[in-house]
């Protein structure tokens, strides 16, 4: 049986950050939510580089074809970060549902879930890419304490400039028809539980859900970006029911793009001229002001907004009002182990440290200091008493 979506898309830039690093998709056959991270408009650019690459293979969702959609998405990253030096350390996180001829493919890295609502019953599909959730699968925290741990938001795997890291991408068997389906970024997870998105998505259409999601996110004091996608998975072989009005998105398009766009971004000319070497389509739009994505109208002539000012583009994390170094939340992966392999108290003291908020970054760097220095006095003085005895 070959399913198709019925959705709608919802991205809001939250109560504390000032641009909106998050992009979100939403079509019958692709659904997708990027959750970008990095200094100045890095993150933005991140997650909608990453974006435009899957939209480009909207015709062959396969787990191959995601995966070089995704490779080629970061090789612009990498290229872009080189040539201009406001992108360095940007990265984005990924989850996504494709149907293809092969069925439906789920790709994930990050932070960012899906969720499945099947008879009442709300279940988490994939897995964090985490330093908690490896504390809760090696038995150190309970899945209660991770929800409220401080360094949740410290991941472990991103799609960025510096990395070689992909998203796991199989075919899965985990949807069905009359499933709903929920992807979202952490502006939405970490704020309601479980309990909360399953009430919100057991009512009303995809387009009224994800309004709702938003609102109750904002209502609950997220301090991020909020992005939805929420979908009606059905057989594509039964007869259409009319498609439901989505939240948000592009007028005359089958897909929806929400949140960050690849041309919305402050970009250098040698960065525009990477992304227009890398996707050949975007070229004429990088130069015109054009959006692809909304067959030539800008993003806001698309929904009939006035045109809005170029935001200058500041990193938020932690308290209100806190500046977070460039990169801070993706330099935190730098510390990390990789995937399969225990990390060290050491790395895990480190990943702490940048997640911190103010000059992580710097603050990172004295802890390793004085980690290093403390150790070797406690040395110093065990073989001095031992050789003194």
């Amino acid at each position: 049986m070959s399913l198709t979506f019925s959705s709608a898309a919802r991205s809001d830039v939250g109560l504390v950050r000032e641009n909106n690093e998050d992009t979100g998709c939403a079509g019958p056959t692709l659904l997708a939510v990027a959750d970008g991270m990095g200094g100045h408009a890095a993150g933005e650019v991140a997650s909608s580089v990453v974006m435009y690459a899957l939209r480009e293979h909207s015709e062959d969702h396969t787990p191959e074809a995601i995966t070089q959609a995704v490779e080629r998405a970061q090789g612009a990253l990498q290229a872009m970060s080189l040539v201009d030096p406001d992108l360095d350390g940007m990265g984005t996180t990924l989850v996504a549902l494709a149907v293809g001829p092969q069925g439906v493919s789920l790709a994930h890295i990050g932070d960012s879930r899906i969720y499945r609502l099947r008879d009442g019953c709300l279940d988490q599909i994939t897995t964090d890419h985490t330093h908690v959730q490896r504390l809760v699968e090696a038995g150190r925290l309970t899945s209660a304490q991770a929800r409220h741990h401080p360094y949740r938001s410290v991941i472990l795997r991103s799609i960025d400039d510096t990395h070689a890291d992909l998203p796991d991408v199989n075919l899965t068997e985990q949807l069905a028809d009359g499933d709903r389906v929920l992807l979202c970024s952490d502006g939405l997870s970490d704020y309601l539980t479980d309990a909360q998105l399953a009430g919100i998505l057991s009512h009303g259409s995809p387009a009224v859900c994800a309004e709702a999601l938003v609102t109750a996110a904002l209502q609950a004091g997220t301090r991020d970006n909020v992005t939805v996608v929420v979908a009606d998975a059905r057989d594509a072989d039964s007869p259409a029911e009319p498609a439901a009005p989505r939240a948000e998105g592009t007028e005359g398009s089958d897909v929806v793009t929400v949140g960050a766009r690849v041309l919305d971004a402050p970009l250098s000319a040698a960065a525009r001229a990477v992304l227009a070497e890398t996707f050949p389509a975007l070229a004429s739009a990088l130069t015109s002001g054009t959006d692809p994505e909304t067959h030539g109208a800008t993003p806001e002539a698309a929904a009939g907004q006035e045109p809005a000012a170029p935001q200058e583009a500041t990193d938020r994390g932690g308290d209100e009002g806190s500046e977070v170094p460039a990169a801070a939340r993706q330099a935190v992966r730098s510390g990390a182990a990789p995937r399969g392999r225990e990390e060290s108290r050491a790395a895990g003291f480190g990943a702490e440290a940048l997640s911190a908020g103010n000059n992580g970054v710097r603050r990172a760097d004295l802890g390793w200091i004085a980690f290093v220095a403390l150790s070797f006095v406690a040395t110093t003085a065990t073989v001095w008493f031992t050789a003194g005895g």
